[in-house]
Protein backbone atom coordinates (compact mmCIF):
# COMPACT_ATOMS: atom_id res chain seq x y z
CA UNK A 1 0.00 0.00 0.00
CA UNK A 2 2.94 2.23 0.68
CA UNK A 3 4.62 2.21 -2.50
CA UNK A 4 1.30 2.17 -4.39
CA UNK A 5 0.94 5.94 -2.25
CA UNK A 6 4.90 7.30 -2.97
CA UNK A 7 4.07 5.83 -6.59
CA UNK A 8 0.90 7.99 -7.12
CA UNK A 9 2.65 10.97 -5.45
CA UNK A 10 5.48 11.05 -7.97
CA UNK A 11 5.56 13.38 -11.27
CA UNK A 12 7.05 11.23 -13.66
CA UNK A 13 5.53 8.33 -15.07
CA UNK A 14 8.67 5.95 -15.01
CA UNK A 15 8.61 7.07 -10.73
CA UNK A 16 5.23 6.08 -10.89
CA UNK A 17 5.54 2.79 -12.74
CA UNK A 18 9.04 1.76 -10.49
CA UNK A 19 6.46 2.01 -7.52
CA UNK A 20 3.93 0.34 -9.04
CA UNK A 21 5.83 -2.41 -9.80
CA UNK A 22 7.29 -2.83 -6.34
CA UNK A 23 4.30 -2.76 -4.77
CA UNK A 24 2.87 -5.74 -7.74
CA UNK A 25 6.34 -8.27 -6.58
CA UNK A 26 5.27 -7.36 -2.92
CA UNK A 27 1.83 -8.87 -3.55
CA UNK A 28 4.10 -12.23 -4.83
CA UNK A 29 6.06 -11.90 -1.69
CA UNK A 30 3.35 -12.21 0.78
CA UNK A 31 2.05 -15.23 -1.33
CA UNK A 32 5.15 -16.94 -1.20
CA UNK A 33 5.09 -16.25 2.80
CA UNK A 34 1.60 -17.49 3.09
CA UNK A 35 2.74 -20.82 1.25
CA UNK A 36 4.93 -20.85 4.20
CA UNK A 37 2.63 -20.71 6.77
CA UNK A 38 0.45 -23.39 5.21
CA UNK A 39 3.47 -25.24 5.06
CA UNK A 40 4.67 -25.08 8.67
CA UNK A 41 1.11 -24.56 10.22
CA UNK A 42 -1.62 -27.16 8.44
CA UNK A 43 -4.45 -25.71 11.20
CA UNK A 44 -3.91 -22.22 9.06
CA UNK A 45 -3.99 -23.39 5.60
CA UNK A 46 -7.15 -22.57 5.11
CA UNK A 47 -6.61 -19.03 5.83
CA UNK A 48 -3.24 -19.01 4.25
CA UNK A 49 -5.47 -19.56 0.88
CA UNK A 50 -8.24 -17.47 1.02
CA UNK A 51 -5.24 -14.77 2.14
CA UNK A 52 -3.91 -15.97 -1.14
CA UNK A 53 -6.78 -15.35 -3.29
CA UNK A 54 -7.58 -11.99 -2.02
CA UNK A 55 -3.43 -10.97 -2.61
CA UNK A 56 -4.09 -12.46 -6.15
CA UNK A 57 -7.15 -9.69 -6.40
CA UNK A 58 -4.61 -7.06 -5.27
CA UNK A 59 -1.93 -7.82 -7.75
CA UNK A 60 -4.14 -8.01 -10.45
CA UNK A 61 -5.80 -4.36 -9.39
CA UNK A 62 -1.68 -3.09 -9.38
CA UNK A 63 -1.59 -4.49 -12.66
CA UNK A 64 -4.63 -2.56 -14.03
CA UNK A 65 -3.04 0.36 -12.47
CA UNK A 66 0.27 -0.08 -14.47
CA UNK A 67 -1.56 -0.22 -17.43
CA UNK A 68 -3.46 2.38 -16.75
CA UNK A 69 -0.72 4.73 -16.40
CA UNK A 70 1.22 2.75 -19.22
CA UNK A 71 -1.17 3.98 -21.34
CA UNK A 72 -1.53 7.66 -20.18
CA UNK A 73 1.96 8.14 -20.88
CA UNK A 74 1.70 7.27 -24.45
CA UNK A 75 -1.17 9.81 -24.54
CA UNK A 76 1.24 12.42 -22.79
CA UNK A 77 3.45 11.98 -25.71
CA UNK A 78 0.84 12.24 -28.04
CA UNK A 79 -0.19 15.59 -27.10
CA UNK A 80 3.05 17.04 -26.55
CA UNK A 81 3.06 16.20 -30.28
CA UNK A 82 0.67 17.51 -31.54
CA UNK A 83 1.46 20.88 -29.50
CA UNK A 84 4.78 21.04 -30.35
CA UNK A 85 4.01 20.06 -34.22
CA UNK A 86 3.52 24.37 -35.29
CA UNK A 87 6.98 25.45 -33.58
CA UNK A 88 8.59 22.38 -34.87
CA UNK A 89 7.37 23.57 -38.22
CA UNK A 90 8.47 27.04 -37.66
CA UNK A 91 11.85 26.16 -37.00
CA UNK A 92 12.14 23.92 -40.02
CA UNK A 93 11.26 26.31 -41.84
CA UNK A 94 13.62 28.15 -43.97
CA UNK A 95 14.80 31.89 -43.07
CA UNK A 96 13.27 34.56 -45.22
CA UNK A 97 15.69 36.78 -47.06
Amino acid sequence: MSNVAEGFERSHVQEKLQFYNVARGSTGEVRSLLYVISDNFPKSTKEAQALREATNGVGKLITGLLQSTERRKGGIRAILAVLLAPIFHLLAAPLPR
